[in-house]
């Protein structure tokens, strides 16, 4: 008996002291068991103070899911972008714009087949238009008036809208804008009928100005089609002309063509002497 009422004596001094101290038993927020846990997933939280990795940016901004840097993203080639150039064909300074792409004499030439057709059609093929253009000089960009390739690259480029304006003007001629008829003939005239060593005399000019004081003095028609099979024979005017030089640059054939580019016999007028 004493000891039982000495033991709930020792219980009723232990309970007072804790209460008088602020002794309580020990208990655990809910709240923070997801915090220690990782929450649903179970994932360790980190400590107070760190930040995951692949969590934010420089500056605290959230990343996306998975995000890598753009070296990372490099190094790993990615695929929508190689050497600048954005997926699609597009370049990146151009903003998605298809780029320029060959040398002047193509995209000259690939401007004027396309642009020109029919009945203002201004090479044979798009070869003797490449071989033609090497003969005339290339200007500067832009240019609006001149016997240059610039000059006639800048109507090629507009003869969609209007080809009855803009395809003599871009032809070899140039048909007064791009140079007179003269000058465009006599430059491919001087270089694909000068094989002086195979060819007759009076098959070729001795020099330019030869070539522009004969070419002076031609007819001049103002239109020009290498379409046109009335153009090509019958009549000595600087538009049978200026076929047939293109011929001899098309079929590689100074021989043959060159002597009718003279304004001998399909380019002949029977009213001269």
């Amino acid at each position: 008996m004493k000891a039982l009422i000495c033991s709930l004596a020792l219980l009723v001094v232990a309970m007072g002291c804790g209460q008088i101290l602020g002794i309580e038993n020990a208990h655990v927020d809910p709240s923070l068991a997801d915090v220690v846990n990782g929450g649903a997933g179970g994932t360790p939280a980190q400590s107070a103070g760190s930040t995951s990795v692949g969590s934010t940016e420089q500056g605290g901004q959230p990343t996306q899911p998975g995000a890598g840097s753009a070296g990372e993203a490099e190094a790993a080639g990615d695929s929508s972008t190689s050497g600048g150039a954005i997926a699609g064909g597009g370049s990146a300074a151009g903003g998605g714009g298809a780029p320029e792409g060959g040398s002047l004499c193509e995209r000259y030439c690939d401007a004027v087949i396309t642009g020109c057709t029919d009945t203002h059609t201004q090479y044979i093929d798009r070869d003797a238009c490449l071989a033609t253009c090497q003969d005339f000089p290339e200007g500067a960009p832009g240019d609006a008036t001149g016997n240059t390739v610039n000059c006639r690259l800048k109507y090629a480029l507009k003869a969609p809208s209007e080809p009855y304006t803009y395809c003599t003007w871009a032809g070899p001629g140039g048909d007064g804008k791009c140079g007179s008829n003269c000058e465009g003939f006599c430059s491919v005239m001087m270089k694909a009928c000068s094989l002086r060593s195979t060819m007759k005399e009076g098959d070729f000019f001795s020099n330019d100005s030869a070539c522009l004081t004969t070419c002076a003095g031609l007819k001049d028609i103002g239109e020009y089609s290498a379409n046109n099979v009335g153009l090509q024979k019958g009549a000595d005017h600087i538009q049978c002309r200026i076929y047939h030089v293109g011929a001899a640059v098309a079929e590689d054939d100074p021989i043959t063509h060159c002597p009718h580019a003279m304004g001998k016999n399909l380019c002949f007028d029977s009213a001269k002497p």
